[in-house]
Formats: C-alpha cells, sequence, structure tokens
C-alpha cells in the first residue's frame, strides 16, 4: 500500500470515528430532550446511519467517487412520505463523505425539516482539526433548535428548551 492510500485510510477511518461519536452523542442528548419535555411518546421512528458505503460508483470529472453517509433522523406523529417524495413528519442531520481515485475527501452536510434545512458550505476535508470538530459539534445545538422549532410549529405551543 503506498504512502497515500495509508494516510487517505487513516483520516478516513479518524473521521469514521469522530462521527460515529457524534451521532451517538447527539442521539442520547435528543433522547434526553423529547423525555424532558415528555415528547417521547410523539417519537414514531428513529433511524441511524453509520458509514454506509454506497454500491453505487460515481463518475464526476473523470473521477471515481465513493458516497459513504451518516445521519441521524427522528420520525414524529405519523410515517408518511408526499408525493414528491418528501417526509415531512422527519426531522434528520445527515453527513456525506465523498471518496475519489486522488485521495480527496469532500465533506457535505445537513440538517432537514419541513420547516426549514439548514445548509452548510461542501469543503475538501484534509484532517481531523479543532477548527472541524468545532464546527461539527456546533450542529448538535442547531439540530436541537431545528428540533424544537418542527415540533413548537406541529404542536403549537412553546416549549421549554432543554438545554445539556
Amino acid at each position: 500500500m503506498e504512502k497515500q492510500d495509508i494516510l487517505k485510510q487513516k483520516r478516513h477511518e479518524e473521521l469514521h470515528i469522530f462521527l460515529t461519536n457524534f451521532l451517538f452523542r447527539v442521539e442520547s442528548n435528543i433522547q434526553n430532550f423529547l423525555k424532558n419535555i415528555d415528547l417521547l411518546r410523539e417519537l414514531i421512528k428513529k433511524e441511524m446511519e453509520i458509514g454506509y458505503i454506497s454500491k453505487v460508483k460515481l463518475v464526476q470529472d473523470d473521477k471515481k467517487k465513493s458516497l459513504v453517509s451518516y445521519s441521524l433522523s427522528y420520525t414524529f406523529f405519523d410515517n408518511i412520505e408526499d408525493e414528491v417524495g418528501q417526509r415531512p413528519n422527519d426531522v434528520a442531520m445527515g453527513f456525506l463523505i465523498h471518496l475519489n481515485d486522488l485521495n480527496e475527501i469532500t465533506f457535505t452536510r445537513d440538517i432537514v425539516s419541513e420547516f426549514g434545512d439548514v445548509d452548510y458550505a461542501d469543503f475538501r476535508f484534509q484532517e481531523l482539526t479543532n477548527d472541524f470538530k468545532k464546527d461539527i459539534l456546533e450542529m448538535e445545538q442547531t439540530f436541537l433548535q431545528v428540533m424544537k422549532n418542527f415540533l413548537e410549529k406541529r404542536l403549537g405551543s412553546n416549549l421549554t428548551y432543554y438545554d445539556n
């Protein structure tokens, strides 16, 4: 294995471990949030995807890309899908890692709900820096706020925000 391939694998493993730990921590905090405002009964389904590697390879600009996804989604009230494939009762946070033949890693992330999405700019991932970790860790509070806004609009009432 070439040095470049070893570095790519090491960077990907570090990113995988960090994102996995982050999602489990967020999941635990969401459970506490829902329990503290007595809304666990409204939760229909929770799904977590950790390091799912797409079986399909994309080709873009003559480079093959593999996609690896990480996500955490919650379905409330009814498990429905509208006519265009959207899931209005879901609140989700997702990460998508694009790995290409040139050992480059591109990183995409977003938070999605019916009442507003939070999009982040794509960027080329080099290494797990403190700034990168801070950016990702700050997504937890944003995700909690998006979920709180979603639940307030669905329930038509103001929720006391749980801050861990």
